[in-house]
């Protein structure tokens, strides 16, 4: 980097509770604002399974914010921290699911849902594009896919999610046009609760798409993940509520992406989509039908734009 860059702070968050979509964002999105010139420093609040993670994506942490001007992706704002972001020029922020919206002076999503709307700050920029839901898609290729038996893979965080996936998995065991559930999981499943041997299980992969290599169907909650098996091609089912369905309506409104709520799971209904072939041929030709965009290249010139640095 030369000596001649401009400096721009970017503060994000991880922890054992979430927040792994945040530190693969703003990795993504400082990536593609270091090649056009910037000097990216992250300042990364984090408990200890969260600096783990980071220091695992190889993101290291500045003690202090360094730049008048900060990208912040963070679903939980401290109020500490938020007392120091308030003392930067611009404040932009890029996660539709922050607590502390009233801090941005930009806005800058992929959707704005009411109740983020309502926290906005007077005054405040805000774009919504729906390509920066592919922020962090640049190294992914379209699959051709088919469906003669499905392999399922299944994330739903990074880190503590309380549904349980002991009874999905077992559930899916007992379909006989699945042959292979492949999960990523911070905790081990029990595979007595399969009645075939068909899991395969890690904790943590930084490169989760070479562990899900063979899927045909990917079950995610509502984060990255999920529009990167779309930009694969990938059907993907989202199991969601209510209050985030906005962050991918668009991706369900264009046929790639399935949805079911958590306060009303039922069991049958997501069998039946996955046993469902045409079904998924559908939603896999669907997610082809568009180019996939270079979100993180979007967003960064979208940054550098609004804040005319």
């Amino acid at each position: 980097m030369s000596s001649g860059a401009k400096l721009l702070s970017l503060y994000t968050q991880a922890s054992s509770s979430g927040g792994l979509g945040h530190l693969k964002r703003s990795r993504a999105v400082g990536s593609a604002l270091s090649d056009m010139g910037f000097d990216v420093r992250f300042y990364i609040a984090a408990d200890d399974y969260g600096r783990g993670k980071a220091k695992t994506l190889g993101m290291i942490s500045e003690e202090t914010i360094q730049s008048q001007d900060v990208v912040i992706d963070a679903a939980t704002i401290p109020d500490s921290d938020a007392a120091m972001l308030q003392q930067c020029r611009h404040r932009v922020l890029i996660s539709p699911v922050c607590d502390r919206a009233d801090l941005a002076t930009h806005v800058l999503v992929r959707s704005v849902s009411k109740e983020l709307r309502t926290s906005i700050g007077d005054g405040a920029v805000i774009e919504e594009n729906q390509s920066f839901a592919f922020v962090t898609t640049r190294q992914l290729e379209a699959r051709a896919l088919d469906f003669d038996e499905i392999k399922v893979g299944i994330c739903l965080s990074g880190g503590e999610d309380p549904f349980d996936l002991d009874e999905l998995v077992a559930r899916f065991s007992e379909v006989p046009l699945i042959s292979k559930i492949y999960v990523l999981h911070h905790q081990p499943l029990e595979p007595l609760y399969c009645s075939r041997p068909l899991l395969v299980q890690k904790s943590f992969s930084d490169e989760p798409w070479s562990f899900f290599a063979d899927i045909n169907v990917f079950v995610g909650g509502d984060g990255l993940l999920i529009s990167e098996a779309v930009a694969q091609g990938i059907p993907a089912i989202s199991l969601t509520t209510r209050d985030k369905l906005f962050k991918n309506g668009t991706l369900i409104s264009q046929g790639c992406l399935a949805y079911f709520l958590r306060d009303s799971f039922f069991y049958p209904s997501v069998i039946q989509l996955v046993s469902d072939r045409q079904t998924l041929a559908k939603m896999h030709e669907k997610a082809l039908e568009n180019p996939l965009p270079d979100g993180a290249s979007l967003l960064a010139h979208s940054i550098h734009q609004r804040i005319n640095i």
